[in-house]
């Protein structure tokens, strides 16, 4: 088995190329650094190589960095360069140094287990020797954990013919989780179901050598996810929104250092609205909302520790049909008798203005115009013409910012 990195790389040598954009994430999209930069993103990632036991090295380029994949993983456990962190893609993040990397073009791997990294922009490439401390390396031990669910990775003991995960609320305990005994050829366990209150976790790593077990323990902080997402606090979650055009807004997260909304019309979707990656940000606005009163769905992402975290809410969207003004008088439908009419209507509780015109075709206004009304409830209409045609009124509604409108058909007699 190749074993993880050394930090430290020990020669440098000259070296450069060029790349191209990658697909990350997502089999049908293409965005650098799709949801931010972290664990599981990439941006120009230029090449990759394999180790003996299958592990995934990733000179990801655009990020500054070197990304080491346990073998069967989507989330990169290791980072080289961004003095370890997975949030960063700073080029020589804290100076050149034998810890940072500018645009790495290409990684490969020696017969013995030493990498290579091509520090394209830094003129020169780097060696990391394999490390021989044997021991869970991921999570870092006294780190904050990701989730409640959490993938232990270890470097195996020479000569180990077992090995054995405990993991539980005591140092050695076990009552989140006991893996029994595993084969000597298993570097890794899954550990579901731990606790998301912030609380202290232990784990305790067994190796079997000369038919006794050596154990070797290990502190985490658990996630707090109930404290760390944020949380939209307008519209109020389960009310129905006033428009096709909605500003949403949420508290701070508690360490979270992003925020991403989905909007769609389904659980979890953004067939209405996908925001990207908002920064800091605590406020979006949403437009071409449905007006149907159907339901909306909204998903609201906290990037926290590096890893996506998100609250669902379900809204009904605003019924542009009711509750809108409405002509009372005259009597939609009926006829009109002379050159002129008084039309009255309805108000609508949501307005903030109306707009009425008037034509010889369906939303016409060769009749009139009235231009905004303000909260008038009524007005008066000259010069219609007495010659049994079909007048048209359209009665418009200003609400959230967007004209809604009710139409309305009459005839005309002298």
């Amino acid at each position: 088995m190749t074993q993880p990195w050394n930090e430290a790389p020990i020669y440098s040598f000259t070296g450069g190329a060029d790349g191209s954009e990658p697909s990350v994430g997502n089999f049908t999209t293409n965005t650098a650094n799709n949801g931010g930069i972290s664990a599981n993103s990439l941006s120009y990632p230029q090449d990759v190589a394999l180790d003996s036991s299958g592990n995934l090295y990733v000179a990801d380029e655009g990020n500054n960095r070197v990304l080491f994949y346990p073998s069967g993983s989507t989330t990169a456990t290791r980072v080289y360069g961004q003095n370890g962190s997975f949030t960063t893609g700073t080029p020589n993040d804290g100076g050149i140094s034998a810890n940072s990397l500018y645009e790495p073009y290409g990684v490969t791997l020696d017969t013995i287990g030493n990498l290579y990294v091509a520090d394209w922009d830094n003129s020169r490439v780097l060696m990391y020797t394999p490390t021989t401390t044997p021991g869970i390396y991921s999570p870092v031990n006294q780190s904050t954990l990701a989730g409640n669910s959490v993938t232990f990775w270890w470097a195996g003991y020479p000569g180990a013919t077992a090995y054995w995960l405990d993991v539980g609320n005591a140092s050695g305990g076990n009552n989140y989780y006991q893996s029994g005994s595993l084969s000597a050829s298993t570097f890794s366990q899954t550990v579901n179901s731990l606790p998301s209150d912030g609380s202290p976790v232990f784990a305790t790593w067994y190796y079997l050598l000369n038919g006794n077990w050596v154990s070797t323990g290990y502190s985490y902080t658990a996630f707090g996810a109930s404290a760390q997402k944020g949380v939209i606090t307008s519209p109020a979650p389960g009310s129905t929104l006033s428009a096709s055009s909605v500003t949403f807004a949420w508290t701070a997260g508690n360490g979270a250092t992003a925020y991403w909304i989905d909007v769609g019309s389904s659980a979890g979707g953004n067939q209405y609205y996908q925001s990207g990656n908002l920064g800091n940000v605590l406020t979006k606005t949403v437009n071409g909302l449905p007006t149907n009163g159907s339901k909306v769905y909204v998903t609201l992402y906290s990037l926290v520790d590096g890893q996506w975290l998100n609250n669902q809410y379900t809204y009904t969207a605003f019924n542009a049909s009711s509750g809108l003004a409405a002509i009372t008088s005259p009597s939609p439908g009926s006829t009109l008798h002379g050159y002129a009419a008084t039309f009255t209507w309805s108000s609508d509780p949501n307005a903030s203005a109306y707009w009425m015109d008037v034509g010889s075709t369906v939303g016409g206004n060769n009749y009139y115009q009235s231009g905004n009304l303000g909260l008038a409830t009524s007005a008066t209409v000259y010069s219609l013409p007495a010659n049994n045609s079909t007048i048209y009124v359209t009665l418009w509604s200003l609400v959230g910012g967007q004209w809604y409108y009710n139409e309305y058909n009459y005839t005309s007699a002298p």
